[in-house]
């Protein structure tokens, strides 16, 4: 390996889980929400979850989803700013791509959003690679 290339990290135990039958059943269950389809997809290819938390723009693999409510609304975690503090949620009920924001979990702050589709937020993440944050 070059000096200064990323290092993929393991994935973490909650990620191999819903790789197995019925995984994402048991996370929908013990959130007790439905896991929207784009996000299915994406944790569906956990080498692509691994690569892009290995460029560390966003921090995918740290945190455990869990659902966060922000204005009365429940958001799933997707990830987390690891220089911020901030976290990444999708709303929940918001259809099969929902919109993806930043907030703190533990702060009444007002929302950003951070694009209209989760898939958005995953294509520009692509898209700028190991030089460049996402939105």
């Amino acid at each position: 390996m070059q000096s200064g290339m990323p290092c993929l990290r393991e994935a973490p135990e909650w990620l191999d889980n819903i790789q197995l039958p019925g995984g994402v059943a048991r996370l929908e269950t013990h959130l007790g929400v439905t896991i929207p389809e784009a996000v299915r997809e994406f944790w569906a290819f956990p080498s692509l979850v691994r690569l892009l938390d290995s460029w560390r723009w966003q921090d995918y693999l740290c945190e455990e989803p869990a659902v966060v409510v922000w204005d009365k609304t429940p958001h799933l975690l997707v990830c987390s700013h690891p220089h911020s503090g901030g976290i990444g949620a999708v709303r929940l009920g918001a259809g099969d791509d929902p919109p993806m924001y930043w907030g703190w979990e533990d702060e009444e702050s007002s929302l950003q959003l951070a694009t209209d589709r989760f898939s958005e937020h995953v294509r520009i993440a692509v898209e700028h690679g190991p030089s460049g944050g996402t939105s």
